[in-house]
């Protein structure tokens, strides 16, 4: 579903279906690159979720031709795809490729321009840990990664910074201020400025339901 407004200041209006991405199947996590114009969808058909990409020449019209990613695509779960500004970066998590070293670890695939597939993806393993690590978030200038991890007690929202795209990024740390003790707080969607932090939080006593959604600024 998507959702629209007049202004910044506006509320948002009531969702609507996404008819030209909707299937009979099960249609996960949607990302477009920073000028929508290249999209990826998680999406599971026959057994595990696998990762789909499309192309279209402009925002008023619609994606079509849905192809799979071969180099991603595992018999695993393939799940939370990520695309850097450019359309050019797809961060995501999976279990199923052969150097996973936990339950879900990130990795991060590439291509030289948007007429190329993505390529075969790295393990990212300054960021993962033995345990559960999903949900990779990325700022627009490519330095900053927000991304949940079950390495504590319960799963947490963890981030890691770098000086620049050529550099290795810092070591995970978890996010001052944010996390609750004993309650998960999961799906990180940070703002391509690094400002603004919308995450889940799962079982907090406070909370409307038994998934909220909650927000947080000045992440840097």
């Amino acid at each position: 579903y998507y959702a629209v407004r007049p202004d910044r200041t506006a509320p948002f209006g009531p969702p609507t279906a996404l008819t030209e991405l909707n299937t009979d199947d099960h249609d996960h996590r949607y990302e477009t690159s920073f000028d929508g114009l290249v999209g990826v969808i998680s999406r599971q058909s026959a057994g595990n979720p696998d990762f789909y990409v499309a192309q279209r020449a402009s925002t008023s019209g619609a994606f079509t031709d849905w192809t799979p990613i071969a180099a991603l695509n595992t018999s695993g779960n393939d799940f939370d795809p990520h695309l850097s500004a450019d359309g050019l970066q797809l961060w995501y998590s999976t279990s199923g490729r052969v150097d996973t070293v936990g339950e879900l670890d990130l990795y991060l695939s590439e291509r030289p321009d948007r007429s190329s597939p993505f390529g075969p993806p790295p393990n990212i393993a300054e960021l993962n840990s033995t345990s559960h690590d999903s949900n990779p978030a990325l700022t627009s200038d490519g330095l900053t990664i927000v991304f949940t991890s079950c390495r504590t007690d319960t799963c947490d929202l963890f981030y890691v910074t770098r000086a620049s795209t050529s550099e290795s990024f810092s070591t995970p740390a978890m996010i001052p201020n944010v996390n609750s003790d004993s309650i998960a707080d999961v799906e990180p969607y940070v703002s391509r400025d690094g400002c603004e932090l919308f995450f889940g939080r799962i079982g907090d006593p406070a909370a409307t339901g038994g998934w909220d959604i909650f927000y947080s600024t000045v992440l840097r």
